[in-house]
């Protein structure tokens, strides 16, 4: 699950932005009957700012600016909701400089917004220093009192949820390891405990996996007998995690039984609230990977098109934000077709891997591992129909996208191997006779250096 999925505004303190929304947030679902009533929070905010600015009341001017931020945020528009949250900075480090124990804890909110905001427009150090902030204020608030100080826990629920969502796993361990130094007995949240197993145990797949269980299963004790929107999400997000965790291992029996859980559970969310589009989706891909798994072909085939054609929907409204992780379903799509011998199915494998490579073009930054396996994908389904020009032209194309990916991490050494190869295949059924060869001893070389490697390991 992204930082996306656990919006502060959902699950916060009676504070300023992390407190409860006047107005239930809207999130863009790709659904556009939903989307006047982004519209309408955002003019209603308007309507409000203008009545404060109008009587020259900071602290209302403020509280409606940072609604209004959130609602622009809501509609996609980062740009317009960055901009309006610097106003609402500048008067809130003005009051914070005059009367710091009166104004801390709204500032804290408005740059844990501008955060979350700066992480969507993918300027994630700027993210990361804001987000900071915010946390560092919480600190010198919770230094300035002599009773807890929840705001801090919140804070540092977002800090960590952010830096999990743009890749940084260690730094957001550690953020949430000091999370629960400030969760003391006395804590009986039990929605805010969810999320926080939550969030460190997206921390820990993969580094500790034995821990992630123990955290998966606490969320799961933690929310399945509550009927809440917010601990329904944490609760399929824990069985998904499991899932994963489980498959990884091997154990691909038990893992499929936890992630249709998980989609049964989504799909009845999902059939009231829009909102929960985006978690279908990713539960619909993990599902799909599982059954494939073991070896359940048929049912996968059917729930990777429902997870395709739900990444498409959603793409309307956030193209952005929904271009790779929609690559990455199309690729898996397409290779239902792998080894066909009916001419009809090669063709379609070939359409969705065409299309699967025009979204990964769109990809910002740049996916180059997930871009070359796309080509890679299309130029052998295009050899296997004897269009060989066309085929070493994408070969080519995804073997220079994994010189790229190599460059970073040796281990794309061998798919680097692989392109050249099929590259060199291509040409040869061509007048190209001296590319294929170049090709063919390219491959070698990088067999030899990734052999080299090994061995002085």
């Amino acid at each position: 699950m992204s930082g996306a999925s656990l919006s502060p505004a959902n699950f916060a303190s009676p504070v300023g932005y992390l407190g409860l929304p006047e107005s239930t947030p809207y999130y863009p679902t790709g659904d556009l009957r939903d989307r006047p009533i982004a519209f309408t929070i955002a003019m209603d905010r308007l309507d409000d700012l203008d009545a404060h600015l109008t009587r020259n009341e900071n602290t209302g001017i403020v509280t409606k600016l940072l609604e209004l931020t959130q609602a622009l945020s809501d509609l996609g528009l980062h740009e317009y909701a960055l901009n309006t949250s610097r106003f609402a900075l500048d008067t809130l480090e003005r009051s914070y400089t005059a009367t710091p124990d009166e104004s801390r804890l709204q500032l804290v909110s408005a740059l844990s917004l501008r955060a979350n905001i700066l992480c969507d427009l993918k300027r994630n150090d700027e993210a990361v220093d804001t987000a900071d902030r915010a946390v560092s204020l919480c600190r010198e608030h919770r230094d300035s009192q002599t009773t807890p100080v929840p705001e801090l826990a919140y804070a540092l629920l977002n800090y960590a949820v952010l830096l999990n969502g743009i890749g940084l796993k260690d730094e957001s361990a550690g953020v949430a390891f000091e999370l629960l130094g400030e969760m003391d007995e006395s804590w009986s949240d039990k929605k805010f405990s969810a999320l926080y197993n939550l969030c460190l145990l997206n921390t820990q797949i993969g580094a500790d996996n034995d821990m992630a269980l123990l955290l998966a299963d606490e969320a799961v004790d933690l929310t399945q007998t509550s009927s809440d929107a917010i601990s329904q999400a944490v609760l399929s997000g824990a069985l998904l995690d499991k899932s994963k965790i489980l498959s990884s291992q091997g154990q691909n029996d038990v893992a499929l039984s936890f992630s249709a859980e998980a989609v049964t559970l989504l799909r009845h969310m999902h059939s009231t609230r829009p909102v929960f589009s985006l978690f279908l989706a990713h539960a619909l891909d993990t599902h799909a990977h599982q059954l494939s798994e073991a070896n359940r072909k048929g049912e996968s085939y059917s729930i990777r098109q429902d997870a395709v054609e739900l990444w498409q929907i959603l793409k309307v409204s956030a193209p952005g934000a929904i271009a790779r992780p929609l690559a990455w379903s199309l690729f898996e799509f397409a290779k239902f077709r792998s080894g066909s011998r009916d001419r009809n199915e090669l063709m379609e494998g070939i359409r969705i891997a065409e299309s699967a490579v025009e979204t990964f073009r769109e990809v910002v930054p740049l996916d180059a591992p997930g871009l070359g396996d796309a080509l890679y994908l299309l130029a052998s389904r295009l050899f296997e129909l004897d269009q060989n020009r066309e085929a070493a032209t994408y070969a080519e194309e995804s073997a220079q996208n994994f010189r790229e990916a190599l460059s970073e991490d040796p281990k794309y050494a061998l798919d680097l191997i692989c392109s050249l190869s099929l590259a060199s295949a291509c040409l040869t059924c061509t007048e190209r006779a001296d590319d294929a060869f170049e090709y063919a001893k390219q491959a070698v070389e990088v067999q030899h250096d990734r052999t080299g490697c090994r061995c002085k390991g």
